[in-house]
């Protein structure tokens, strides 16, 4: 800070402040302190926990899913478990297959006809969500919406 506002500064950053009377003017100091720490430190996830976030998502989802559809349609909603895994393994198996250049049209058609073949017993509405979690209740709003 300066003392005297009617007088001349040159701030740190080598700008000259002519100061008329009034406010007094602020400069720079030449060397700021940073609070950040000089190494970032880098804690991996906890996978034990965000397993057990994904499963609680997945039952409200679930439950969510029932009472929508109750209200709407009156129909009930069942979730078949083993289609479920299949179908979430899916999508990162055909993921890593394009990756690594190994999907071919035989490998997406074997897919394919494992799914048409579990949808041929099961009427089957599913989807992909792929959407950073922040909390339960907006990722339940997205769904409805």
């Amino acid at each position: 800070f300066a003392n005297d506002p009617r007088t001349d500064l040159t701030c740190a950053s080598g700008c000259f402040c002519v100061c008329n009377p009034g406010p007094v003017q602020m400069c720079q100091p030449p060397h700021l302190r940073s609070i950040q720490e000089p190494k970032l430190r880098y804690d991996a996830p906890d996978m034990f926990y965000a397993q057990h976030i994904q499963e609680k998502l997945t039952n409200e989802i679930k439950a969510q899913l029932r009472l929508w559809r109750a209200r709407q349609q009156g129909a009930h909603t069942s979730f078949n478990i083993d289609l479920s895994h299949r179908l979430q393994n899916l999508l990162p198996t055909l993921e890593l297959l394009q990756h690594t250049n190994k999907l071919t049209q035989s490998s997406l058609l074997e897919h394919k006809a494992d799914v048409l073949s579990e949808s041929k017993m099961w009427h089957v509405e599913a989807m992909a969500l792929n959407m950073p979690f922040t909390d339960t209740s907006t990722v339940l709003r997205r769904v409805h919406g």
